[in-house]
């Protein structure tokens, strides 16, 4: 029986070690990142192409306007 708990014990320590490091690293390397700027371009291709199919389609459900109302889906903002 000891033998037993030894051999679960050890099993954990391999498991929970690694995933300890992996969550400590991902945290720290996605605290440190920094966002990186939209170019111009970006920004026009956006605006000219995304925002209004967002518009169209998805603001009458995803918005702060649809909370107003009643009509928010899913507590997903879209326009924010």
């Amino acid at each position: 029986m000891v033998a037993a708990n030894r051999s679960l014990r050890l099993q954990l320590t391999r498991f929970a070690v690694p995933a300890f490091l992996f969550a400590a690293t991902g945290s720290l390397l996605g605290a440190t990142a920094q966002p990186v700027p939209n170019t111009p371009a970006q920004t026009a291709f956006f605006e000219e192409h995304i925002r209004p199919a967002l518009v169209e389609n998805c603001y009458q459900c995803h918005s702060a306007d649809a909370q107003k109302t009643g009509k928010l889906k899913g507590g997903l903002f879209l326009d924010t």
